[in-house]
């Protein structure tokens, strides 16, 4: 089963203010659907980091904690449009 979610992480992980983690969660999301490759394909999060200038603007822990959120939106994106191809609606 794991460690509880705040225990998977070190102290310096969780000194992240969560009101700064909400607000770069906001500013990703303020674009709409994560940005593709030319092939329509999602960019890897790395890339993604790179694509929002967060890397310039972060600590290392800050963008440590900023990549698991990116990695759960990309997740989250695929598995939506998982679903929307299965029933049709796109």
């Amino acid at each position: 089963m794991g460690e509880p979610p705040l225990e998977q992480f070190g102290p310096e992980m969780l000194k992240m203010d969560t009101y700064k983690l909400k607000n770069v969660v906001d500013y990703i999301r303020s674009f709409g659907k994560l940005p593709t490759d030319a092939y329509g394909q999602m960019l890897s999060v790395e890339r993604m980091m790179e694509w929002f200038g967060l890397a310039e603007s972060l600590t290392v822990s800050e963008l440590q904690k900023v990549e698991i959120e990116l990695a759960l939106m990309i997740e989250a994106e695929l598995y939506i449009e998982k679903v929307k191809r299965v029933n049709g609606f796109s």
